[in-house]
């Protein structure tokens, strides 16, 4: 067992023993069980699950790194929220209003990247509530 913390510019949203983690980082997902290399990594957009004895649990997270160092793991995000409070109905509408919005625009302007943050964001979150 470890110590996970999770970090957000609103404060911290979780502090828990953990077996075990799988989360999005910006190479690929990776996971971390205790006595795992001391490692610092970026965070890409998807869910952070974790293991304890009730069984798995999930925050979608959105960028941010994540540090594990001897018995703790510090995930620091931009945003973060727990997988019961995501509505996947929700965030199916925003995808198709972002990509509603993209149509015509330059992939090259700020509008259409914008909106595909909007799509990684809402895919990500929505993928988080499913599983």
């Amino acid at each position: 067992m470890f110590q996970l913390r999770l970090i957000t510019p609103s404060g911290e949203l979780l502090s828990t023993q953990t077996e075990e983690i799988r989360a999005p980082g910006a190479f690929g997902g990776f996971g971390v069980r205790a006595g795992h290399t001391p490692f610092i990594t970026t965070l890409d957009a998807g869910p952070l699950a974790y293991k304890t004895a009730d069984g798995w649990d999930a925050y979608a997270v959105i960028d941010g790194f994540v540090e594990v160092d001897g018995d703790e793991v510090i995930v620091l995000a931009e945003e973060a929220e727990h997988a019961r409070d995501i509505s996947v109905e929700a965030e199916l509408e925003a995808i198709k209003a972002a990509e509603a919005r993209m149509v015509g625009r330059s992939p090259e302007s700020d509008e259409y990247r914008m909106e595909a943050a909007t799509i990684r964001r809402a895919t990500a979150r929505a993928f988080t509530a499913k599983r």
